[in-house]
């Protein structure tokens, strides 16, 4: 999936360690750090967030082309719009 990152709805984290993307982008902003007018988040929906390890599962490894060409595609119309 590819989201827009001005349409990501800030969510309240159990610590202040867990920033989300809405409110590094507001701390940026609000401390002058110059930001990307445009961000695109490309993500991949997985089985079971709560799992860690070194690898990957094969469904997200499945999963890397397609993000990869979504990804591609996003510079291509960046460069065209520039």
């Amino acid at each position: 999936m590819v989201l827009d990152a001005n349409n990501i709805k800030p969510i309240r984290a159990p610590s202040p360690h867990s920033v989300g993307v809405p409110l590094a982008l507001k701390l940026g902003r609000r401390l002058g750090i110059p930001m990307p007018q445009e961000i695109k988040i490309i993500g991949v929906q997985v089985k079971d967030a709560t799992l860690l390890g070194e690898n990957l599962t094969k469904e997200v490894e499945a999963s890397l082309p397609q993000a990869a060409e979504q990804g591609v595609a996003i510079l291509k119309e960046w460069l065209r719009e520039a």
